[in-house]
């Protein structure tokens, strides 16, 4: 296909081993995210009888953030979709001069430092590190005495990651637990907060809180088998 390699193509899929299946609606997401227009061939066979998917429950403003949008405009739908969670949000970045991180999210126990990076196979490089560690430690003590919390956390959000490494320097660092969460998974997080209703607990979000990639199959784990 034009306008996507193979590797790249992979990455958004997601490694699944030799063979596997992936649904029609991730493969048009990830097409159209390209801007990439499948064959008719292959449009008729993907629109013949399709599946129910899991993103018919999200909606469109929130999937857009899978299409090329501005930092500013992802950095504002990452806001949305936290404070959708059930999140109180406190967002900085861009609307707020000096440094910063994008944004904290606080729940009734727990707060989340978050940065944002609008692209795929993102990687954490040092500047990045460095930065996230400054934040962790100037909202450690702002959020333990302004609002009485004192389990931190800290997240990156981008589209998908290259490699993982330097989260743990970062835990080391700041003596506070990380994750890496993709856009994706923020929707999926959205479609089981509709899904699930009262019974959806940010209290259980603690639960994905890793130094590894979170997947919808992570969230499954922590919110229930899908429906």
């Amino acid at each position: 296909m034009e306008g996507i390699s193979s590797s790249e193509f992979l990455h958004e899929i997601g490694d699944k081993g030799l063979f596997f299946s992936v649904p029609q609606g991730k493969i048009l997401s990830i097409l159209n995210k390209y801007a990439i227009e499948p064959p008719q061939q292959w449009k008729a066979l993907l629109e013949e009888g399709p599946q129910p998917s899991w993103q018919d429950w999200v909606g469109k403003r929130f999937l857009d953030i899978l299409n090329p949008i501005s930092n500013s405009e992802y950095e504002d739908r990452v806001a949305e979709i936290f404070n959708a969670l059930g999140f109180e949000v406190e967002q900085m970045g861009y609307k707020k001069e000096g440094e910063y991180p994008d944004g904290i999210i606080y729940s009734r126990d727990f707060a989340i430092v978050y940065d944002c990076k609008n692209r795929s196979n993102y990687f954490l490089d040092a500047k990045d590190k460095r930065a996230m560690i400054k934040y962790v430690q100037y909202a450690k003590r702002r959020i333990e005495e302004q609002r009485g919390i004192n389990k931190i956390y800290f997240a990156f959000i981008a589209h998908s990651y290259e490699r993982v490494e330097n989260i743990s320097d970062i835990e080391k660092e700041t003596s506070t637990k990380g994750l890496l969460l993709t856009t994706e998974a923020l929707l999926y997080l959205i479609f089981k907060k509709l899904s699930l209703g009262r019974s959806f607990l940010l209290a259980d979000f603690e639960e994905l809180i890793s130094n590894q990639i979170i997947t919808a199959e992570s969230i499954e784990r922590v919110y229930g088998r899908v429906k």
